[in-house]
């Protein structure tokens, strides 16, 4: 038998799956990826361990659904100039 609390939190659970069902979350990592490959990442480069990237552009992989950090980077970019996406 469920405790009281359980069903609760299998409400919660359905919510949760059902949210991630409405944002295509088994498509996230695609997004993703196709947002850096625009920004000029290739394969290999998105397959390194995020600690090796620049800590500017982590921001356009841990928020991949918005466009503010995209923009963002792009105007810092020009302004500085930077180029390096891999910390040496």
């Amino acid at each position: 038998m469920l405790a009281q609390g359980d069903a609760c939190d299998g409400n919660r659970l359905t919510f949760v799956y059902q949210r991630l069902q409405e944002i295509d979350a088994h498509t996230a990592v695609a997004r993703a990826a196709a947002i850096l490959n625009g920004l000029g990442f290739t394969q290999e480069m998105q397959q390194r361990p995020t600690k090796e990237v620049n800590p500017l552009v982590r921001v356009v992989y841990f928020y991949p659904f918005s466009f503010f950090p995209v923009l963002w980077w792009l105007a810092y970019a020009r302004v500085s100039g930077a180029r390096a996406v891999y910390s040496a």
